[in-house]
């Protein structure tokens, strides 16, 4: 057993990181690492509190710092993400939760957070991130999601049974087929696929090499493919008044809202996110 200390080994973790993910993010991951692994946290850096390393602590620890510096995301890492103040669990079948997505959870929290009994579908669950969270956050909801990834669904089943939120999560590509036994909703929500193939080359390799590209990619020659889709499933599925929310790319909100007036909604809306740019479009199904 090594004894060493807290504040030594965040030192460690930093001078491995910094030439890996760059000096701004290495100093977040380490205390993430220090945390996850550990369970120590900032203050116990600060305090250089004693820390006492048995062999197999070791070699984890260097098995986590070889797979961060080959450029896997630490999420996919650790096992988990923080999503809407909880910890979900990920792997490479889903999609790491964004920030932004919890901006989308947000929105829809804002505006029915005192409604009981509400009906609702996320289209492309992958981690359950959004079904979960509104499942919680909202009074009462009955909650379906849908994903055409079965590995997916068994994770966010998982999320959803260990942080006590009942939905019911189905297997669906929802542009070859569409579960008959839903009932008539007031929410429809999803995240779909909306990065187009030629935008491949501005992403980052942590995301491009690692994160599922059946949850990201959409063909260039068609961008609104799945929103398209989903809004024909919603004029159907939709009751008078319902609504309706997408997680959109920043550069198809225009194309999008058009889109959506065509299928005959109103009262069509893009919403900003943090970061100032168009990130979610909302409308409602006419009465």
């Amino acid at each position: 057993m090594e004894k060493t200390s807290v504040k030594a080994v965040y030192q460690q973790i930093l001078n491995r990181l910094q030439s890996a993910v760059g000096a701004e993010e290495a100093s977040p991951q380490a205390y993430w690492l220090l945390e996850g692994l550990f369970g120590k946290k900032r203050m116990d850096v600060i305090m250089d509190a004693p820390l006492q390393l048995v062999p197999e602590a070791k070699e984890q620890l260097e098995d986590v710092l070889r797979r961060l510096e080959k450029g896997e995301p630490i999420q996919y890492v650790l096992g988990e993400a923080p999503f809407y103040g909880r910890s979900f669990k990920v792997n490479r079948a889903v999609l790491i939760p964004r920030p932004e997505t919890e901006e989308l959870v947000q929105l829809i929290c804002g505006q029915y957070g005192s409604k009981q009994d509400l009906k609702l579908l996320d289209i492309g669950t992958g981690s359950g991130c959004i079904a979960t969270t509104l499942a919680l956050e909202l009074p009462g909801p009955k909650v379906y999601a849908i994903d055409v990834s079965a590995d997916a669904l068994l994770l966010a089943e998982e999320n959803a049974r260990r942080l006590g939120a009942e939905a019911e999560f189905i297997e669906c590509n929802i542009l070859e087929d569409y579960p008959t036994t839903l009932p008539s909703l007031d929410i429809i929500v999803s995240n779909p696929p909306y990065v187009m193939r030629k935008e491949a080359s501005l992403m980052k390799a942590n995301v491009l090499d690692w994160e599922p590209a059946v949850a990201l990619f959409v063909e260039d020659e068609d961008p609104l493919l799945f929103y398209r889709c989903i809004a024909c499933l919603a004029r159907k599925q939709l009751k008078k008044g319902g609504r309706l929310y997408f997680e959109i790319n920043e550069s198809c909100g225009k194309e999008v809202v058009e889109m959506l007036e065509k299928q005959g909604f109103s009262d069509i809306a893009i919403h900003q996110d943090l970061q100032g740019k168009p990130r979610m479009v909302e409308a409602r199904w006419r009465e």
